[in-house]
């Protein structure tokens, strides 16, 4: 479509501004919308493309005065300049798509990598879950303390999944919400909890008795570490937690506040590391 074509269809004149090309465009799409007969689709195809013939040559127009004004009569800048244009002008979309594709890709490709490395990392002697109280501690810090206490085991997984305590604050909602699906969503070997949290595993039937293990736990542990209680199926008390609050190991990571008390899960992949851990620790 030549451009004396297109300024009839859209009734306007050469001198018409962008502004009055865009309005008249409207009115058009207005009064078509809902409109669905071949006449009508003929129309609407014939407008889009006159609207689109003025609307590039206005921007070519446009162009050509930057490019007059900027490089005069140098005509070899001129040429490289409206070339650049035209190029952005009609490609500019494909190259978005490259740019956010190649993206899209880098994201997918570091992906794929750290899956590939976590895949050929050795697996974790042992998971465990700082489940409570324990603000500001970090996994990478607690990893490396307990690889630091047993040095044969390659690899172990460790979480610090912070439960607020009784004073609280307006964050503490968003904390409790994550703590809870960090333990939905993990199944350590060992959970290390407070006192405060213990009690609440300890009403809901969750803890795992370490009577099997009591005369280990007895030649390395006191009596007053070795924490008892009574779950709803038990008709007497079983040791289910070992206090190893005072490790010195604690204050080395800024964890020295709050009870620590390690309990087994129900887990048995590592349980032997699991007792190991408990018992040795």
């Amino acid at each position: 479509m030549d451009l004396k074509e297109a300024y009839e269809i859209m009734d306007l004149t050469e001198d018409s501004s962008i502004e009055e090309l865009e309005k008249r465009f409207d009115f058009f799409v207005r009064r078509n919308r809902g409109k669905t007969s071949e006449e009508d689709v003929t129309e609407s195809e014939k407008m889009i493309k006159a609207y689109k013939t003025i609307k590039d040559a206005k921007r070519q127009g446009e162009i050509n005065k930057y490019n007059d004004a900027k490089f005069g009569t140098n005509i070899r800048k001129k040429e490289r300049s409206e070339k650049r244009e035209l190029f952005w002008l009609h490609h500019r979309w494909k190259v978005i798509a490259i740019v956010v594709g190649i993206g899209i890709l880098s994201v997918v490709g570091n992906i794929v990598i750290n899956s590939i490395k976590q895949a050929n990392l050795p697996k974790p002697a042992l998971e465990i879950m700082m489940y409570g109280d324990y603000y500001g501690g970090k996994d990478e810090d607690l990893q490396k303390a307990i690889l630091t206490k047993y040095p044969d085991w390659k690899r172990v997984k460790a979480i610090v999944n912070y439960l607020p305590g009784e004073s609280s604050n307006s964050m503490d909602p968003a904390f409790v919400q994550k703590s809870f699906v960090v333990l939905a969503t993990e199944r350590p070997d060992v959970y290390i909890l407070d006192k405060t949290t213990f009690q609440t595993m300890l009403a809901q039937n969750t803890l795992v008795s370490m009577d099997e293990w009591k005369t280990e736990l007895g030649a390395q542990y006191t009596a007053s570490q070795l924490i008892t209680g009574k779950q709803e199926t038990d008709t007497e008390a079983h040791v289910y937690g070992v206090d190893i609050t005072n490790d010195p190991m604690w204050k080395t990571l800024g964890l020295e506040l709050n009870d620590k008390i390690a309990v087994r899960s129900m887990k048995k992949v590592n349980e032997a590391n699991a007792k190991r851990f408990i018992i040795n620790f």
